[in-house]
């Protein structure tokens, strides 16, 4: 069985430590028994921190032992928390030409941890959140910047609801090495909008669509031929031959292995994060300043 792969245990739990600093209550009672076992057991550099820490964890233990009993509707109502959760407190970053941003002198870097932490939770909630979150697919409200080639850009919350759904429907996506901009459309039909993709598979188990998913991809990179796939985006030259097929290897072994994994146990992977494999999240608080 696949092991909770949250991210490292450092960052994760230094999240934990922000969102406390903050006494953000938000996301009491909405992350999961993993999250509580990782912050429990995490220890910080210094005494400060690991009291932090404490007072998470206390804080943490009841509402969290209630979930394993918790109704469907008490559910549903901690998965529209923590969707609420993605919308920062922060001001939006102006936005420039050529990606550049202006960031604002009162953006608090503390509260991008809680944004941080729903994300990763409604990761794990996998297809249970699957409703919410195209509700929430025409939401404008800020969330957070990423950086990519072109330069820094915001996320709407909107926007990362759908990056959530994409990223536990394929699984592999940010993981696999990024050969080739045709790789994004492995499984499902870009042209066909994710939610009406949805009521045609609502039905079937999460678990199941992954290795759908998975299967495609595998079917994807074993024909891949450098020649005749575009670069993997277009400002950039293709990979080297060598560099094309070493890729390709790799990616094949990680998806068999993604299989296989998820078929044993028929539960669902739970992806590492909503990144893309050039955009990476920024201005988080453990993050240094650019």
């Amino acid at each position: 069985m696949l092991k909770y792969p949250h991210a490292p245990l450092t960052v994760h739990n230094t999240a934990l430590h922000y969102a406390t600093f903050l006494h953000d209550r938000r996301y009491a009672g909405v992350l999961s028994n993993q999250s509580l076992h990782e912050a429990r057991t995490m220890k910080f550099a210094t005494l400060l921190n690991y009291v932090f820490l404490l007072l998470t964890a206390v804080a943490f233990s009841q509402p969290l032992h209630a979930r394993e009993n918790e109704s469907a509707e008490q559910k549903q109502k901690r998965i529209r928390t923590l969707v609420e959760m993605l919308a920062s407190r922060n001001p939006e970053p102006e936005q420039e030409d050529r990606g550049r941003q202006i960031v604002p002198d009162n953006y608090d870097r503390r509260h991008q941890a809680v944004v941080y932490l729903a994300i990763h939770q409604l990761l794990a909630e996998g297809s249970d959140a699957f409703d919410v979150l195209i509700e929430h697919f025409n939401d404008t409200r800020y969330s957070y910047s990423y950086k990519s080639p072109q330069g820094n850009f915001n996320r709407t919350v909107g926007r990362v609801c759908g990056d959530i759904m994409s990223r536990n429907i394929e699984p592999y996506d940010g993981t696999i090495k990024l050969l080739t901009g045709a790789q994004h459309s492995m499984y499902r039909d870009l042209h066909v909008p994710i939610e009406d993709w949805w009521k045609q598979n609502r039905t079937r188990p999460l678990w199941e669509i992954q290795v759908d998913a998975i299967d495609h991809a595998i079917k994807f990179m074993e024909a891949a031929d450098r020649e005749k796939l575009p670069s993997f985006y277009s400002e950039a030259p293709k990979l080297s031959p060598e560099k094309f097929e070493k890729g390709r290897q790799e990616n094949l072994k990680i998806l068999r292995e993604m299989r296989l994994s998820i078929s044993a146990a028929k539960e669902p992977h739970i992806p590492k994060s909503i990144d893309e494999y050039l955009g990476k999240m920024i201005l988080l608080p453990w993050q240094k300043p650019d």
